[in-house]
């Protein structure tokens, strides 16, 4: 019996059940076997999670950006052992009372200096971060990442992949580095620092087997004044060391991937 001999509502009814069917094991396909529109659904469904979970945090109602569950109870410090800790002063940065900041503690947690800091106040026009779209929404989208404390009082940080600052004692700017720096500040004998950070590829790609555009990851040098003395690519020192199977494993010559 051919489906057009079929009465008319049991036929429609038989059609639209093998659409459903059809519909049903292309999704299946394409989860499996990652074909068109995978990649499309992926990242729609990352950007929805994504504005989902800060949308609270772009509209200046809560910062969950920076937010966890406590792991202990109590606030401050909760466990205080002096015969048991090295002597000294110890600087943290982190999200307090509402903002980034750092801070000089005592051993029992009592504040010696504090430096609040804000982004878009010492960052008002940040075109260095691109593509324009990672550039934070607000001050709450942007964290504290690598901080220095200097024996003058001063303290040299990072705005996580959005710029080295340093500020005197007083918390005024001595300088600012506008690139796209993260993780680590460290001192050099000299008295600069060495910071690790970014750069946007776009146009030419300085390495064939990439495509752009992409973030490069390199180790920069900036002098005590905040001027930049050298920058060295990371991909370019692997490549160039003949680690070319473990800078690629996982993601094979030819695929349009960024390195990092």
């Amino acid at each position: 019996m051919r489906l057009r001999d079929l009465p008319g509502d049991l036929s429609k009814g038989l059609f639209w059940l093998s659409c459903v069917a059809l519909a049903f094991a292309y999704g299946v396909a394409v989860g499996n076997f990652q074909l068109f529109p995978y990649r499309l659904l992926q990242g729609g469904w990352t950007s929805f999670r994504t504005v989902r979970a800060d949308l609270r945090t772009a509209l200046g109602i809560q910062p969950d950006w920076f937010l966890e569950p406590a792991r202990y109870p109590g606030a401050g410090v909760t466990r205080y052992l002096p015969d048991q800790t090295a002597p000294g002063l110890t600087l943290v940065s982190g999200f307090f009372d509402g903002g980034n900041e750092l801070r000089l503690i005592r051993l029992d947690g009592s504040i010696v200096r504090r430096w609040p800091v804000r982004f878009f106040d010492i960052c008002p026009n940040p075109t260095h971060i691109v593509p324009e779209r990672l550039i934070p929404i607000r001050d709450w989208n942007v964290e504290l990442h690598g901080a220095l404390a200097l024996p003058d009082g001063s303290v040299v940080f990072n705005f996580e992949h959005a710029g080295t600052v340093k500020l005197d004692y007083c918390g005024r700017v001595q300088w600012t580095v506008p690139r796209m720096t993260h993780h680590s500040v460290v001192q050099s004998e000299d008295g600069g620092f060495w910071v690790s950070s970014r750069r946007y590829v776009q146009g030419t790609s300085p390495f064939p087997e990439f495509d752009p555009p992409y973030h490069e990851e390199t180790l920069m040098k900036v002098s005590a004044t905040g001027t930049i003395l050298d920058e060295i690519s990371v991909l370019g020192v692997l490549l160039k060391s003949g680690l070319q199977s473990s800078t690629f494993a996982g993601n094979p010559v030819g695929r349009q991937v960024p390195p990092f």
